[in-house]
């Protein structure tokens, strides 16, 4: 058979060029700006916020709008805050805070400037036993005092005893505005150790060296710089320390119970009874309460912002 009897279809068959077949790639939903800004690692913490700080405001916003916290919209709540009685509770609290949050402060700042002045190891000792005192508050502080100073107490027994110093009746009594103050200082001093020891820490010894180069003594150098420098985070220390003793309500309850007159009891008393019981007139008070917590910790925001200008 010869080349030219070949069929057609035995030629070689030449394929036509066409365009690459091309795919289309599947784009993905992009997540919002802001779920892509925030943080994975502090996402448990912020939602742990939201529940328990968010929420718990708008709630008491809400329930203290209303009669009796669940009925008809009113404003009545809020003026339970002039009556006499609240007025003075209100008062009372501020002033107990103030004063502790005083007296916390300066014998706090002196003992940290200690710290700061002695050994490194020295300084780690006392700061972890700071760090331990401060974690003991509430009920068991009180009951721990009441152990110590109560009426039958071992301070009270062992000066009776050993010494003929009666305690009760009339010298001392713990479960008064002595007593209580006691106790609030007991919290604070150790609160205000941590908060100003780093601050007075990051005073810079170059001050110090130029100051002595000068001539100048070391109550001069504290005077016009150390003093200056460390006022904005002793400001901020103190009214964070009043912040701290406004809010406080276990450790006066198991204290004193209602024998002495401070807000924080008597907002228990509006959802702990039931002839009391009201939580619009609860949630007003609170609301009124967090606003003074709230200029203190905003003061103690502005002046450590301010100070870390000086401190960086």
């Amino acid at each position: 058979m010869t080349q030219q009897s070949l069929s057609p279809s035995s030629q070689p068959i030449t394929l036509a060029p066409h365009d690459p077949i091309t795919l289309d790639r599947v784009r993905r939903p992009r997540a919002p700006r802001w779920l892509s800004a925030l943080p994975l690692p502090l996402l448990p913490f912020l939602i742990f916020c939201v529940l328990l700080e968010i929420v718990p405001v708008i709630v008491l916003i809400r329930d203290s709008l209303r009669v009796q916290g669940l009925g008809a919209f009113t404003f009545a709540n809020y003026q339970v805050i002039a009556d006499p009685l609240f007025a003075r509770a209100l008062g009372n609290s501020i002033l107990i805070s103030l004063g502790t949050a005083v007296l916390g402060a300066v014998v706090g700042g002196l003992v940290a400037a200690a710290i700061v002045s002695g050994s490194e190891r020295g300084r780690r000792l006392s700061l972890g036993l700071v760090a331990v005192t401060s974690n003991f508050g509430g009920i068991p502080l009180s009951f721990a005092f009441i152990a110590l100073l109560g009426t039958n107490g071992f301070i009270t027994l062992l000066l009776r005893e050993s010494f003929g110093v009666r305690l009760y009746p009339g010298t001392f009594s713990l479960y008064s505005w002595t007593g209580l103050t006691m106790v609030y200082f007991y919290f604070q001093l150790p609160l205000m150790i941590l908060i100003f020891t780093p601050a007075i820490a990051r005073l810079k010894p170059v001050w110090r060296e130029a100051a002595a180069t000068l001539g100048a003594p070391d109550w001069y150098y504290w005077w016009r710089v150390g003093l200056r420098v460390m006022a904005a985070p002793f400001i901020a220390a103190l009214a964070l320390l009043f912040a701290n003793a406004l809010g406080a309500y276990a450790t006066a309850y198991a204290l004193v119970g209602g024998n002495l007159n401070i807000l924080p009891i008597q907002i228990g008393r509006y959802i702990e009874g039931d002839l009391n019981y009201d939580p619009g007139k609860a949630s007003a008070l609170s609301l009124i309460l967090a606003v003074f917590m709230a200029v203190g910790i905003s003061i103690a925001y502005t002046l450590t912002q301010r100070s870390q200008k000086w401190l960086s």
